[in-house]
């Protein structure tokens, strides 16, 4: 008689990433918009732990073109875009490249991400970003064009230093992962009310 395969014990971390992933598929699909799965058929190479919210634009013409590898993270309204229809009125065809974003990279909200473009593994894109270069492997760059402007291990240094001394808060009560009690918003509003602090995931 075979023996049934043992079961992998799931940490929590992990079964809460995979009920966060299920509730973001199912509110794309009420939205008509494509999920992690229907963009992977159809040619997207996606990593492990990737996270790209669901108002966020994956090229959908070209998907094939576009790889994104583990733990990155793709914020709300980013486009990445692996053609240019420019070209197209005065050659007859429109341009196409690949774009690949790395590991544990982090697209910031709004960011533009344009054919051809590699972003190195650990690189943070910031906010409304326009990416028309290649960004090295830990850098940050903001701005359009995009403009390197430090590294991701000096970042890093300066808010683990911050997180020390403001104020932290778990993730569920304090963020859109679960319910916020009125009682939490007012303690972040208060404890917020001289500069800005951290929420866990």
């Amino acid at each position: 008689m075979a023996r049934k395969p043992r079961r992998t014990p799931v940490s929590v971390v992990d079964l809460k990433a995979a009920l966060i992933r299920r509730r973001r598929n199912l509110i794309r699909r009420v939205r008509g918009q494509p999920t992690d799965a229907w963009m992977v058929r159809r040619g997207l190479t996606l990593g492990t732990g990737v996270y790209i919210n669901e108002t966020a634009t994956v090229d959908p013409d070209f998907l094939w073109l576009i790889s994104i590898d583990d733990d990155a993270i793709i914020a709300n309204h980013v486009h990445i875009i692996a053609h240019d229809a420019s070209t197209r009125h005065v050659t007859g065809y429109t341009r196409i490249a690949r774009v690949h974003i790395g590991k544990r990279v982090y697209v910031g909200a709004g960011a533009i991400i344009l054919p051809g473009v590699t972003v190195g593994d650990e690189a943070v894109v910031g906010a409304g970003s326009v990416v028309r270069r290649d960004v090295e492997p830990g850098a940050i760059v903001i701005g359009n064009p995009a403009q390197t402007v430090g590294t991701a291990d000096r970042f890093a240094a300066k808010h683990r230093a911050a997180q020390a001394v403001r104020p932290r808060f778990p993730s569920y009560g304090f963020s859109g992962y679960g319910p916020v009690p009125p009682e939490n918003m007012e303690r972040a509003r208060r404890e917020l009310g001289d500069g800005s602090g951290y929420v866990g995931w």
